[in-house]
């Protein structure tokens, strides 16, 4: 079982746009495949596996891969799931109707507020336009906002807690720029951030 880890001042230097203030927590590392393979890139492959790749043997890891992060969240997860806590899924890249739009950060956190019934999901930040993929070109905080947009009528009802959910955080580039959005709507609520893994350079 892996153990849910904060990002501290020893790891921060790792990811250059977080900073000190930012609280964010990941339960497993996952590295460059040049370093070899591991289970947790195994799992982060499948949990990532592209769209196109639906109808073929390989998908069902896909969807198993989904189900064992489901169940990481929902036992590992104690410390950051009070009452009266919202989460928020950092949007991919595509925009929804694209055939490549991948729901998987979704599915787990409604699988996750199915067994907590204190959790609430709100798909409040969106992209409005297809960005480029992560792997492809590297876009600052501020180069990734005009991608974005807000659900305003997902804003009401605040509560204390904002947890923005993601798969890998790498330089922190898409949780910065989802998390000055949402400091703008919800100005009194803590916010922190959800990763099933964090890059190790």
């Amino acid at each position: 079982m892996y153990r849910l880890q904060k990002i501290d001042e020893l790891l921060l230097p790792s990811h250059q746009y977080l900073d000190p203030q930012d609280e964010c927590f990941f339960f497993m590392t996952y590295t460059r495949l040049s370093l070899g393979f591991t289970p947790e890139n195994d799992l982060i492959l499948n949990f990532k596996k592209a769209m196109d790749r639906k109808g073929k043997s390989e998908w069902k890891h896909k969807g198993n891969a989904i189900q064992e992060v489901s169940n990481l969240f929902i036992q590992g997860t104690p410390a950051i799931n009070p009452p009266g806590v919202i989460f928020v899924p950092i949007p991919p890249s595509r925009m929804k109707g694209d055939p490549m739009y991948d729901d998987r950060i979704v599915q787990v956190m409604n699988n996750f507020c199915s067994a907590r019934p204190n959790a609430e999901l709100r798909e409040i930040i969106y992209v409005r336009q297809n960005m480029p993929p992560t792997h492809e070109n590297k876009l600052s905080p501020g180069e990734i906002l005009p991608y974005l947009e807000v659900d305003k009528a997902l804003c009401v009802n605040q509560k204390p807690n904002v947890v923005l959910v993601d798969d890998v955080v790498t330089d922190g580039a898409h949780f910065k720029a989802c998390q000055g959005l949402l400091r703008q709507r919800f100005p009194n609520s803590r916010i922190t951030g959800l990763f099933i893994a964090r890059t190790l350079h």
